[in-house]
C-alpha cells in the first residue's frame, strides 16, 4: 500500500493493474514486465482507496493527484474490474483528491453516468492511422478514440489528448487527422 511517485503528471501512481493488452510495439510497459508478461489486476480496491485517502489527508489542503495508467491501460480492463469506476466515484467526494488516466481504448461508457465532480481527468493517446495500425495493434482505432473523447467531454469530464509516441515516417504529416494537421 505504498504508492510510487508519478512525476510530473501526478503525485502518486495508484496501483489497480499492471501489464497491458494493447500490445504496442514501442511501449515501456513491455520492459517492466520481465518474466511476467501478463496482465494483472488488483482486487483489493477498498484497501487501495483507503491508502489513497490517507495520502490525500496527509497532503491536505494541497491537491493530491493520482495517475491510474502508469503500469497499464485500465480502461481496457474496466469491464472486468470496475476499478476505475470505483476510483472515479471515490475521488468525486474528495475535496483534495484528483484522478487522472490516459487510454488508447474507447470503452468509456461505464464512466458516463458516474458522479465525478470534475475530479477525474481522462486523456486519450492519439496518433495517425498508420501508427495505430502498425504499432498499436490491439487498441481502439483513431475514430473510436475521438468518439469516446466526445462522450466524456459531454459527460463533463476534464479532457486531454496526448500525441505519443511521435514516430517520424515519410508520409507522417499528411497521415495525421485533418483536425490535428493545421
Amino acid at each position: 500500500m505504498e504508492f510510487d511517485q508519478s512525476k510530473p503528471s501526478a503525485e502518486y501512481a495508484i496501483p489497480i493493474s499492471t501489464g497491458c493488452m494493447g500490445h504496442c510495439h514501442y511501449c515501456y510497459l513491455q520492459t517492466t514486465l520481465g518474466a511476467k508478461p501478463y496482465v494483472r489486476v488488483y482486487v483489493n480496491t477498498d484497501d487501495i482507496i483507503q491508502a489513497a485517502k490517507q495520502y490525500i489527508e496527509e497532503r491536505a489542503p494541497e491537491i493530491t493527484r493520482f495517475e491510474a495508467a502508469c503500469t497499464s491501460d485500465p480502461v481496457g480492463l474496466e469491464h472486468i474490474t470496475n476499478s476505475l469506476s470505483d476510483l472515479i466515484t471515490f475521488m468525486a467526494g474528495e475535496e483534495f483528491g484528483r484522478l487522472r488516466f490516459v487510454t488508447k481504448f474507447h470503452h468509456v461508457d461505464p464512466f458516463l453516468k458516474l458522479q465525478h465532480n470534475g475530479h477525474t481527468r481522462i486523456r486519450f493517446s492519439i496518433n495517425s492511422d498508420y501508427v495505430i495500425r502498425q504499432f498499436e495493434p490491439s487498441t481502439s482505432h483513431f475514430e473510436e478514440r475521438i468518439e469516446a473523447a466526445g462522450k466524456v467531454a459531454h459527460a463533463g469530464y476534464p479532457l486531454g489528448f496526448i500525441i505519443a509516441p511521435i514516430i517520424w515516417y515519410e508520409a507522417g504529416r499528411k497521415d495525421m487527422p485533418t483536425c490535428l494537421n493545421g
